[in-house]
């Protein structure tokens, strides 16, 4: 079979990949759908860096499939059983009794960008079948964010302004608007601007205006580009709060006199830490629904393409769909 695979920094392509071998308590996965991530993106880039990815590994980690073969005790599941993966699992430290390694496929292990692929039973959670793949291709991306919102969200923060129009920030403008929250949208490109005001913010800006200074309780970093942290201390009322969602692509320094003056609270968040089964019970009550904003690709050429930036999506996300109908 064909998986797009990592290489070396800078360097993907399509490879000729084994059919996955199971172990006991394994399942072979036949990929339904499979979202686009911007960790999919870092790794392409970089390769390395915290990620340590080996060359070779099959991306894609955000994975809808149907259970096609398991080995050893079922524990429930079956052959033909529709399923979401949680790709992040921890070791545990036996001396300390605490989280230790992480494991994420992948990263560790080949990921999904491939007709087959393999996890544990302990990774799937079941789906009722009465969403399409597509729109459940969101699960493992709202469990993340659901995760960081759920650290915030009381008490509720009567203005919120949001760094980043891609899909984690427009998750984060529909459950802070449903939370009851002012949301301001801050984003160069007016496209985005344009869908974050049909799906409810209040403003959608760029850029920035001095007018806004002093006038949020909650800012959330949602864009990758940690140097927006800069003016948290300008837009947040005194006491306010700061969301780190975003994983940096790049250090940044930051002056915190002016966060200390202010007495501003910084959260940060990382990977859903057990908030998947939540996240897929909202995406099957239709909690979350982006999926017009979603562009399906039948191809690993066209998800190559748009990692390496030669193919736009025109929306927020690109999901694999291998030679199916969303």
């Amino acid at each position: 079979m064909k998986g797009l695979c990592f290489l070396a920094p800078g360097r993907i392509g399509i490879l000729d990949k084994p059919l996955p071998v199971l172990n006991d308590g394994e399942a072979l996965l036949e990929v339904e759908a499979v979202g686009l991530c911007g960790t999919d993106r870092k790794i392409f880039l970089t390769g390395t860096g915290d990620l340590k990815v080996p060359a070779g590994t099959t991306l894609g980690h955000e994975a809808i499939a149907t259970i096609k073969e398991i080995k050893g005790d079922g524990h429930g599941f079956m052959v033909g059983d529709l399923v979401a993966v949680n790709p992040h699992s921890y070791t545990q430290n036996p001396n300390f009794n605490k989280k230790a390694e992480l494991h994420s496929i992948g990263t560790d292990a080949d990921g999904f960008f491939a007709p087959y692929g393999k996890a544990t039973l302990t990774a799937l959670r079941l789906l009722s079948g009465k969403k399409t793949p597509f729109e459940y291709s969101l699960i493992e991306p709202f469990s993340c964010l659901l995760h960081a919102y759920r650290k915030v969200e009381e008490p509720k923060p009567e203005k919120v302004v949001l760094f980043g129009g891609g899909l984690a920030g427009m998750m984060f403008l529909k459950l802070f608007k449903k939370l009851g929250s002012e949301v301001t949208l801050i984003e160069p490109s007016p496209e985005r601007r344009q869908i974050a005001l049909r799906l409810g913010a209040d403003q959608a800006l760029w850029p920035l205006g001095e007018e806004e200074y002093d006038s949020y309780d909650l800012f959330i970093e949602a864009s990758g580009h940690i140097e927006n942290l800069g003016t948290a201390p300008l837009l947040l009322r005194k006491g306010g709060r700061v969301l780190l969602y975003s994983l940096p692509e790049k250090a940044f320094e930051i002056e915190m006199t002016a966060f200390q003056r202010k007495e501003i609270s910084l959260y940060t968040s990382f990977l859903n830490e057990g908030d998947f089964d939540m996240a897929a019970q909202g995406i099957e009550d239709g909690e979350l629904d982006l999926t017009q904003f979603l562009l399906p690709l039948p191809s690993l050429e066209q998800i190559k393409d748009v990692l390496t930036g030669e193919l736009k999506t025109g929306g927020l996300k690109a999901v694999y769909l291998p030679n199916k109908q969303n």
